[in-house]
């Protein structure tokens, strides 16, 4: 069974996109060992494109006239905002 390929526009998680994987396939059965490491590379891919599309973010809005926005935020609370301008869940 081949995985679908990851859309730039998805707006899940890695791991949440992981756990859907997982679910689909408890139902079918349908993926061997090799099948499931694709999918692991896939969240791990994924979840790479996250990391560097929020240190972007994080750059980019390290601007004075945000400072004191974020002056009390923690570095999670700067991954729940990112994370709520991008509507990821």
């Amino acid at each position: 069974m081949t995985q679908k390929p990851i859309k730039q526009n998805n707006m899940k998680t890695a791991i949440e996109w992981l756990v859907e994987q997982i679910k689909s396939d408890q139902n079918q059965k349908a993926l061997s060992a090799s099948e499931w490491l694709q999918v692991f590379e896939q969240a791990k891919q994924m979840e790479n494109k996250q990391m560097i599309s929020f240190n972007k973010w994080m750059r980019e809005n390290d601007t004075a006239e945000n400072a004191e926005q974020y002056a009390n935020y923690s570095d999670k609370d700067m991954l729940i905002e990112f994370k709520i301008k991008h509507q990821i869940n």
